[in-house]
């Protein structure tokens, strides 16, 4: 950034912060995220040449691919083969979600392919809006993704039971082994992603960082790690100023015609996912409830907490919503590679 891209910079992410953290502090859901995201679609309006930097981006992928990646490595092989039926019957779901959403958007909304396939995808956003970067997607894009997550939110907090309040948090204790072991897999993750960038593999910082908890899970302390609070917090700013700063030149009309697609698409999608509900309860002896929270098509956070408050199975939970958000963040990726390889 040049010297007045910055100051402007500061201005976006200071007011923008801001409002996240009044949000926050009023215990909205998701306050953090969704203040950031109001403030920033305010000041770009307003502050001359507000805009982010590709820097924010590589920054949240990173902490989204660790955060998944060192998650997947505390299940054991034996977690996830007993739990492969429903994963199958997951992926399927997924697949009709997206085709379904697609073919909504693409035939009665009229919007291109690439719009279409882009909304169409539960969840995810990291990659979203890496792919949105490089080939000019439209805004609406984000306006879609950005309902499911407020509606599922709302509608996930209606069975929290009142008066819950969430675990405190665990104390962390960081050795010099876990964070020379966290810069060492950061490093690694940059170099192998700036190499996939040059291959123009979609959210390729967020792919590296997965793959490099993987892949040296049996040769590093990394099951002893995790993403510190602050910089998920951090990480939450940064995608809020990301999605926040695209509604600029959005105009009123073009809100409320995005706001009919996210809600329309969100329906769609609540019934595929609870017509495959009942056909994995139907199938394997497990509670409906947490199926039901297993296969909800995002909003991580409130259904974890909806499972905490009532006692659900959250290992089962949790579980499938990695390998959801990992399929679908690794999708993109994997579907480019493949076409270089073939071409």
């Amino acid at each position: 950034m040049l010297k007045g891209e910055s100051v402007q910079y500061v201005k976006l992410l200071i007011f923008s912060l801001a409002v996240g953290i009044i949000f926050q502090q009023l215990a909205i859901p998701h306050g953090l995220l969704l203040g950031t995201l109001l403030g920033a679609a305010i000041s770009v309006r307003f502050i001359p040449n507000a805009k982010t930097s590709k820097k924010d981006s590589v920054f949240l992928q990173l902490v989204l691919g660790f955060s998944a990646g060192f998650q997947l490595v505390e299940y054991s092989l034996t977690q996830f083969l007993n739990l492969l039926p429903s994963l199958l019957v997951l992926l399927a779901c997924l697949i009709v979600q997206v085709g379904v959403g697609f073919w909504w958007l693409r035939k009665h909304e009229k919007w291109s392919k690439l719009d279409s396939i882009l909304a169409a995808y539960p969840g995810a956003m990291a990659a979203v809006l890496d792919v949105i970067d490089k080939n000019n997607a439209s805004a609406s894009v984000i306006f879609v993704h950005l309902f499911r997550l407020v509606l599922l939110t709302v509608f996930a907090s209606f069975f929290i039971p009142d008066g819950y309040d969430s675990l405190e948090e665990e104390q962390l204790h960081y050795s010099f082994e876990s964070i020379s072991t966290f810069i060492l897999l950061a490093v690694i993750s940059m170099i192998s992603g700036r190499w996939l960038e040059k291959w123009n593999v979609p959210a390729p910082y967020l792919l590296t960082s997965m793959l490099s908890c993987l892949i040296f899970s049996p040769v590093l302390p990394i099951e002893r790690l995790t993403v510190p609070n602050w910089l998920m917090d951090a990480a939450i700013v940064v995608l809020g100023l990301l999605i926040g700063s695209r509604f600029g030149g959005i105009t009123g009309s073009d809100a409320l015609k995005y706001t009919r697609a996210g809600c329309i698409c969100f329906v769609l999608v609540l019934a595929i996912t609870a017509l495959f509900t009942v056909l994995s309860v139907s199938i394997f002896d497990v509670p409906i409830t947490s199926v039901a929270l297993a296969y909800a098509p995002g909003a991580l956070e409130s259904v974890v907490v909806v499972a905490l408050a009532n006692g659900f199975d959250v290992m089962f939970i949790i579980l499938h919503h990695v390998i959801r958000l990992s399929v679908l963040q690794l999708a993109p990726a994997v579907y480019v590679l493949l076409k270089k390889l073939n071409s």
